[in-house]
């Protein structure tokens, strides 16, 4: 009978618990409820619950032989601290009242149902309510009696599991494998053939033949949830056979698949389980006994004795040495198991595994064996009460704390150091060997001992046979910095005062001094102290360079190179390139201009030298030096600031770019510099001027006209007189020749050291590969200016021809020069380089007005156009295809060229072409227009035939010209500009290439560009011809664009590239090329 009321329950459970499974047991939530009485376990009840989402738990509930409530269980989520009943459990108690006692529930179903009837009252359905009831009616039986299975089922009959367990010793270590075997049944019990199979068919719910008499069914059978935990546990080990094959120790020969062969980590797992389970057992000698687990002791003794000089560790012989299970915690003697705690497991079996495999069952130890185990495993022994020792023995056990300690003191560079651990008035070295009493036994604290040698060990030091010593720097700086401060934790350290001042000097800044030295040339960076030696330096700086954490000097400091200071000393000869053939006599040696980069550093004291040389470049007004008295102009204030500059630069041997927008006089500024140099060193070889050819006289025309008082020498004509013009420069102050002719005559200039080099147009030896390059760096000189107002058109890399030139080894080689991000370019040039525009400087130059005006093709010029285009698109992609970019460059080129030509004119390649030119027609009735209102023009075109047709539109317009070309003499170009800026005729017809550059057109107040190039840089230096210094008039430029053909494209083009000047001198971003496959297949559409 069960004893059980619903007061008991809501004692158990609580109020809120209670109240919801009562609402399940209201609602009929229990089902398939049965009971089993197992042999001497009271009655167990099996019920299933149908939860919330048509989810179904099953609930156990075990009640002792009088009928008392034990214990139960659920498998929802909710049941998970396995101690307060859950709601589940609770409907299934109420129902257990209703149907197995003598009790009455609280809320009982028949109560609740009579309750409803009451409260509702009766009522009379609708005939759609009866309809709708008789419908469902007929569906239900339907399907309940075509399907057996819904039939209200049986209730589940207990299917009983015995788990046997037999001992299998193993001859090689004597410890303990296990065999499992199983038997199941329901009223009586059968053996499990094969227990791999059992399970296999209890997890897929399969059925498995036992006998005639017993199936097993899983429809039918259910398992305690006990054994289920332990099947669970076995099933991957079934499912995966081919550990018997990888670990055939673990299967016994007789075993025929009627057991399973348990490896020792499963072991560890199946056996908490077994604990659980009503039907355990262990078979030994053929009798079967209860599984039962002795827990957190061990059934071994020890004993310890000494004989003579040795001691001696046994395990007491009581006639029966038990085995461990494998490795798993488990411990077998004497038919019974025990389950050894962690610290039993691993400290105890180790030496109970090692005693065993001794004849004996024992060890000879030394006195330092057992001082070892005194401090660490013989403890354990005691407080589980399995060690055993003579009294001689355990008379002389010392037991005191563990007091290491660590001398050190200094011997020269090297450090020394004595550890010894104290025990009371005992002392241990563990470096060295014997001590005063033989017979005294130390409980060492080997933990505390094994951490400190760990970290002596660390350290590197090494035993002599006589001290501790510690040499190289890297080990001391670590020692030092990282492991001493842990020991001084962990120990007590007495260190000599020679000992701290070999590493507690740590600076907050190191002390460095940047110095200038004039008369050779160099930047200097100093250690200013006693401390360091020339050869202290030397070798520091290599630790830095090599990224070393620490340096030893020669006096045996140590420094620690990686702290704030030293840190910052390393950042910063990183970022002055020092190498260590710079080091001279302990001294940093670089070039001057790294001075400029390193004005702001921190923390580095300045000489006055080197403050005046920064401040001199930054700001070249303070010197207040003022252009020659000779020069016969008056320079206006950016020009003498220009002045200025190129003086500060070249006092200290620097060189530069003089980038100036075109039309702000640079010649004039250079003039200005050659005659203060000359007023200098008139004893000096000559300045040297290279420029264009056509600018050649140019050059000697502005210098007689605003430096009279220089002799000038134009080093020009045939080879012969060029060379006796080099001959004798006795009394020449500046001398001028042309590109071309440099190359033709490096022999002659190899004699000279020029006191300076002015590159005008210095952008004509952009190209590193070309021989003008070649020949301009074979000219030797005491400095180099480069003057031009593009010195980048393209790339980048053309910046670095220039500063090869004017400042070697700024930009380092020109394969470093490739991998150097733009913001360091920028920043390193920028001191080098002075940049103004006319936007900036002249307030009072006229405005420059561009205008775009765009041109329609006639009707014959656009057929042709088209024709063409598709032909060379169709090309163009072949040749990219099969040949490549490079390959096929030259051609492209060719083929977008007559394009152009095609938008300018059809004859200009079209043979016997007598139709028009609609962009030639609108120039005629632009120069038409200009002339009615007075505007005198300068038209650009890079076809010299098309000026040749646009020279007959002027005739026929009545109007007259100047024409200039590449094979007009410079002499002639000079006298041209002159006329024509003094009223002198309408129109200057002139070539892009031959007069873009070197030509004062001021007299012109409307630029033309008849056509487009590729570099707005090009057209902007054309434009400037007429805008520049002594303009009165505001100058309109217009650019003539055929509408719908690739000029619109090279216009998008032109946009790109504008800012690629300023974008490298200012911010570093720009990183295009000429022309580019992307600019080739975007101007074709392809």
């Amino acid at each position: 009978m069960i004893d059980l009321s619903t007061s008991e329950v809501l004692e158990r459970s609580g109020w809120l618990m209670y109240k919801r499974g009562a609402q399940y047991f209201q609602d009929g939530a229990v089902s398939n409820i049965s009971t089993y009485r197992p042999t001497g376990k009271g009655t167990h009840i099996v019920a299933e619950v149908e939860g919330s989402r048509n989810t179904t738990y099953e609930v156990q509930l075990v009640f002792t032989e009088r009928g008392m409530y034990q214990t139960g269980s659920c498998s929802c989520p909710a049941y998970a601290d396995g101690i307060t009943p859950c709601k589940h459990m609770i409907a299934v108690m109420l129902e257990t009242i209703e149907r197995f006692t003598n009790h009455t529930t609280v809320w009982s179903k028949k109560d609740r149902s009579a309750q409803d009837q009451e409260e509702s009252g009766p009522t009379q359905p609708s005939s759609y309510q009866i309809n709708t009831a008789s419908s469902f009616v007929d569906q239900l039986m339907d399907q309940i009696t075509n399907d057996d299975e819904n039939l209200v089922p049986a209730a589940k009959e207990p299917l009983y599991i015995q788990f046997e367990l037999s001992k299998v010793h193993s001859d090689a270590r004597r410890s303990e494998t296990v065999e499992l075997s199983m038997k199941a049944g329901t009223s009586r019990l059968y053996v499990v053939k094969d227990p791999a199979d059992f399970i296999d068919a209890w997890k897929q719910q399969k059925q498995l033949y036992f006998t005639q008499n017993f199936t097993y069914d899983p429809s039918q059978q259910i398992i305690s949830e006990e054994d289920a935990a332990v099947m669970d546990q076995l099933y991957p080990l079934v499912k995966s056979q081919q550990w018997f094959d990888e670990n055939p120790y673990f299967r016994s020969p007789a075993s025929s698949g009627k057991s399973i062969s348990l490896p020792n980590h499963f072991i560890k797992e199946v056996f908490p389980l077994l604990e659980n389970c009503d039907a355990a057992t262990v078979k030994v000698n053929s009798k079967e006994m209860p599984f039962e687990v002795i827990h957190d002791t061990f059934p071994e003794q020890f004993h310890l004795s000494k004989e003579g000089m040795y001691y001696t560790l046994s395990i007491k012989d009581n006639g029966f040495l038990g085995h461990t299970v494998g490795d798993s915690p488990y411990f077998s003697k004497h038919n019974k198991l025990y389950k050894l705690n962690e610290s039993l497991h691993q400290n105890v079996i180790p030496l109970y595994n090692h005693l065993k495999q001794h004849t004996r069952n024992n060890q000879f130890f030394t006195r330092e064996h057992i001082e070892q185990m005194a401090g660490t495993l013989f403890p354990i022994l005691e407080a589980y009460g399995l060690l055993e020792m003579d009294s001689s023995i355990s008379e002389n056990m010392v037991r005191h704390q563990c007091e290491p300690i660590l001398e050190l003191k200094k011997d020269e560079q090297a450090l020394q150091a004595n550890l010894h651990f104290r025990y009371g008035d005992e002392q241990i070295h563990p470096f060295q060997q014997g001590r005063s009493k033989e017979d005294q036994i130390i409980s060492r604290n080997m933990k505390k001992e094994r951490q400190i040698m760990s970290l002596i060990e660390q350290a590197n030091f090494h035993w002599n046979g006589e001290v501790l010593s510690l040499v190289n720097g890297q080990d001391l700086g670590r020692f030092f910095y990282n492991i001493l401060p842990e020991l001084e934790q962990r120990a007590e350290v007495v260190k000599d005062p020679e000992v701290d001042e070999m590493f507690n000097d740590i600076p907050s800044e190191i002390p460095l001094k940047f110095d200038v030295d004039e008369n050779y040339g160099w930047f200097e960076v100093r250690f200013p102290t006693d401390d360091l030696s020339d050869e202290d330096i030397a070798n520091l700086f290599k630790s830095l360079q090599q990224k070393e954490s620490y340096h030893q000097l020669h006096n045996g400091k140590v420094l620690q190179l990686e702290d704030d200071a030293w840190s910052d000393a390393r950042n910063l000869f990183e970022k002055l390139e020092i190498q260590s053939n710079d080091i001279q006599d302990g001294v940093m040696h670089l070039p001057k201009y790294h001075a400029l980069q390193m004005d702001e550093a921190k923390g580095v004291t300045q000489s006055e030298a080197f403050r005046e040389l920064v401040e001199s470049i930054k700001h070249p007004e303070i010197a207040n030096e003022t252009p020659p008295d000779e020069l016969q102009a008056d320079l206006r204030e950016y020009q003498i600031q220009g002045f200025q500059w190129m003086r500060a630069l070249a006092k200290h041997g620097f060189g530069g770019i003089l980038a100036d927008e075109m039309g702000l006089g640079k010649t004039l500024q250079g003039l200005a510099f050659i005659l203060a140099g000359r007023k200098d060193k008139p004893e000096a070889h000559p300045y040297l001027v290279v420029a264009p050819s056509s600018l050649i006289y140019n050059w000697k025309k502005e210098a007689e006209k605003f430096a009279p008082s220089l002799n000038v020498r134009v080093i020009s004509g045939s080879k012969a007189e060029r060379r006796t013009q080099m001959e004798n420069l006795e009394g020449v102050d500046l001398c001028i020749t042309s590109y071309p002719l440099i190359r033709r005559d490096t022999d002659l200039y190899m004699p000279y050291v020029f006191q300076g080099l002015l590159l005008d147009e210095a952008q004509s030896f952009k190209n590193h590969a070309s021989q003008t390059y070649k020949a301009i760096r074979g000219i030797r000189s005491e400095q180099a200016f480069g003057l031009t107002g593009t010195p980048v058109e393209n790339r980048a890399e053309e910046l670095w021809s220039l500063f090869s030139i004017v400042m070697p080894g700024l930009l380092y080689d020109r394969k470093s020069f490739k991998g150097l991000d733009q913001g360091i370019i920028q920043k390193k040039i920028s001191p080098f380089v002075l940049r103004r525009t006319k936007k900036e400087v002249l307030t009072e130059l006229p405005d420059k007005i561009e205008s775009v005006r765009y041109t329609e093709l006639t009707k014959e010029q656009r057929q042709l156009y088209v024709g063409y285009l598709n032909e060379i698109q169709a090309k163009t992609k072949s040749q990219l295809k099969t040949q490549g970019f490079q390959k096929s460059r030259m051609q492209i080129l060719s083929d977008l060229t007559r394009l152009r030509q095609l938008c300018c004119h059809p004859s200009l390649f079209v043979e016997n072409y007598e139709g028009e030119s609609g962009k030639l027609e609108e120039l005629r009735a632009f120069i038409r227009e200009a002339s009615e209102n007075g505007q005198r023009m300068l038209i650009f075109s890079q076809f010299t035939t098309m000026l040749g047709l646009i020279a007959k539109v002027v005739e026929e317009e009545g109007l007259t010209y100047f024409y200039l070309d590449g094979n007009t003499p410079s002499e002639s170009r000079v006298e041209m500009s002159g006329r024509f800026n003094e009223g002198e005729k309408d129109i200057f017809l002139i070539s892009l290439k031959a007069g873009g550059t070197g030509l004062n057109l001021t007299g012109a107040d409307t630029v033309v560009l008849y056509d487009l190039w590729w570099n707005p840089a090009v057209e902007q230096q054309a434009a400037d011809r007429a805008h520049r210094i002594g303009q009165k008039n505001s100058v309109q430029v217009v650019k003539m664009v055929a509408q719908g053909t690739i000029e619109e494209k090279i216009q998008a083009l032109q946009e790109k590239k504008q800012n690629l000047f300023d974008n490298l001198i200012k911010s570093g971003q720009t990183n295009l090329n000429s022309l580019s496959e992307e600019d080739i297949k975007e101007i074709l559409s392809l």
